[in-house]
């Protein structure tokens, strides 16, 4: 089940847009720090880089997976869980992604420090990943 979708600026490790779909069991606090997982995703691959490495493709972890897609220095991820189909949903990644380029082309190169304009987002998000929007209770979303 997707449990997060995240769109960082590889660059600067700024999160440019951030949806949470599902709470995540274990977690320690009740608010998830949007920032922070960007800055790692970002550090993350500059350190694979330091091994000749020109992308991370996914991260797993005991129950949950990060998949990864970069293009044109903005990086996108999904949360999901460990037993996901991963083909269906990096298809998805890249759908989500080009719909991103093709709504914020001018904004995410120089306005990008303005994340509140990002927000409009959210339909073109939940029509890519068939997710009703107006029953759907909003955890948090960039602002």
């Amino acid at each position: 089940m997707l449990k997060m979708v995240s769109i960082i600026h590889n660059p600067s490790g700024l999160t440019l847009y951030s949806k949470e779909f599902e709470k995540i069991k274990g977690k320690k606090n009740d608010q998830l720090e949007f920032d922070l997982i960007g800055s790692f995703i970002t550090a993350l691959k500059l350190f694979s880089h330091e091994f000749g490495q020109d992308e991370i493709k996914h991260i797993e972890m005991s129950t949950l997976r990060f998949l990864i897609y970069e293009k044109n220095k903005i990086m996108i991820f999904f949360l999901l869980d460990n037993t996901d189909d991963i083909l269906k949903y990096k298809i998805k990644l890249k759908s989500c992604l080009n719909a991103f380029f093709k709504m914020f082309s001018k904004q995410i190169y120089s306005n990008y420090h303005e994340v509140n304009i990002f927000q409009k987002y959210n339909p073109v998000l939940h029509e890519i990943l068939k997710v009703p929007n107006s029953n759907e209770k909003i955890l948090r979303c960039i602002n």
